[in-house]
């Protein structure tokens, strides 16, 4: 009978970071079980952001941990992945925005972030097409970019089969076996089995379904986020990824062209559908943050699903119950920009029996029943 040290359920961004640090750390008797095929999910329609500027103490740090892995990717995984440190401008409409931003902000500068506020003079000087007459304030941090999550993906995966690591994709897993209190094993869906102690839940918005099969409860939940890309629009030069809090909605270059998030949904669902008659809404929030629009082509587009949480954070730890199962979801957004982190603290929970490199209680996935959530602020797909 087909056994493995670990077995990873999820091959998007978070799954595959995970095998590739616990193939580097020697590690390499690990099956990763993707449903559809590797990125599919979440980490094919991500958006590529890479920021530090965060409202808590985790998620900032997680970003910290992060951010010098993503500078040396290809060194580490021999696969290209360009890290443009583009800047994230994050825009307060409201007095309520604003001093979230400016808590937020002190708290970043107190764990070395160099991010600062900005009035709206300073606004128009790194964004001058923006309008501004109606905002309070901006949170800006010349550090954080953008990356490419397919490149990302690849790296880790090709460079964890290269240590042994097998990847199975066109499968799910459809059951848990469990023995006195811990993971005894996997069934399939191609009717397969595996026998294994350790099972990581990185399935993204299938994370709730998964705990489901381990008699646990993962308040993991779907979201869609529409993006919509321009034809190329060479009027707007390049500048950060600006992200608009009152609405939720943001923008970035993707080369010549736009890419522009649409209106965030406000209820779960699976729908990963790209709805154009929602265009008009979505233009009109543009054209009034950003007038230049009004002259720009969106032509193309996608939509993918958020894997959200209750407090907009991630989901990394065990439950006391069940010894053998990891989480590794829920991180509402943001798991792309934090995968280095996820893959180095699942890693040493899976090898060490605790994670070290970060103090993880405020990941704990069993936070949400113990009445211990701890909400992010600034998620950029709004609030909940």
């Amino acid at each position: 009978m087909p056994s493995a040290s670990v077995v990873i359920a999820g091959g998007g961004i978070s799954g595959a970071a995970i095998a590739y640090f616990l193939a580097r750390r020697g590690c390499s008797d690990v099956v990763l079980i993707e449903r559809e095929r590797l990125g599919s999910g979440s980490t094919g329609a991500a958006a590529g952001g890479i920021r530090a500027q965060f409202s808590t103490e985790i998620n900032i740090r997680c970003s910290s941990l992060s951010l010098p892995f993503w500078e040396r990717f290809e060194e580490e995984t021999a696969h290209p992945h360009r890290f443009d440190r583009t800047g994230y401008l994050l825009l307060a409409t409201s007095d309520a925005e604003e001093h979230a931003l400016q808590e937020a902000v002190a708290l970043q500068n107190q764990l070395g972030v160099p991010s600062r506020m900005l009035d709206r003079a300073q606004i128009s000087e790194i964004v001058p097409e923006l309008h501004v007459a109606d905002l309070a304030a901006a949170a800006y941090n010349a550090g954080d970019g953008v990356g490419n999550p397919s490149d990302a993906l690849q790296g880790y995966i090709q460079h964890a089969k290269r240590l042994g690591v097998e990847v199975r994709e066109g499968v799910s897993v459809t059951g848990v076996q469990i023995s006195h209190d811990r993971v005894d094993g996997v069934e399939l869906s191609d009717g397969g089995h595996i026998t294994t102690p350790m099972l990581v839940n990185a399935a993204g918005p299938w994370a709730g379904q998964v705990g489901a099969l381990a008699r646990l409860e993962v308040p993991v939940r779907p979201f869609r986020r529409e993006l919509y890309v321009s034809e190329p629009f060479p009027l707007l030069r390049p500048g950060p990824l600006v992200i608009d809090l009152h609405t939720s909605w943001y923008y970035r270059h993707e080369g010549s062209r736009i890419l522009m998030a649409g209106i965030a949904d406000r209820h779960s669902s699976w729908n990963t559908a790209l709805d154009w008659p929602r265009l008009p809404e979505v233009a009109a929030t543009a054209i009034h943050r950003l007038p230049l629009l009004r002259q720009a082509a969106f032509t193309s587009g996608w939509a993918g699903s958020y894997d959200i949480s209750p407090d907009n954070h991630g989901m990394v730890g065990a439950f006391p119950e069940l010894r053998g199962f990891v989480c590794a979801c829920g991180f509402s957004g943001h798991g792309y920009m934090h995968s280095p982190a996820t893959g180095a603290l699942v890693s040493e929970i899976i090898l060490d029996g605790s994670a070290h490199s970060l103090d993880i209680a405020a990941l704990a996935p069993a936070r949400f029943r113990d009445g211990h959530p701890n909400l992010e602020r600034l998620a950029s797909h709004g609030e909940r």
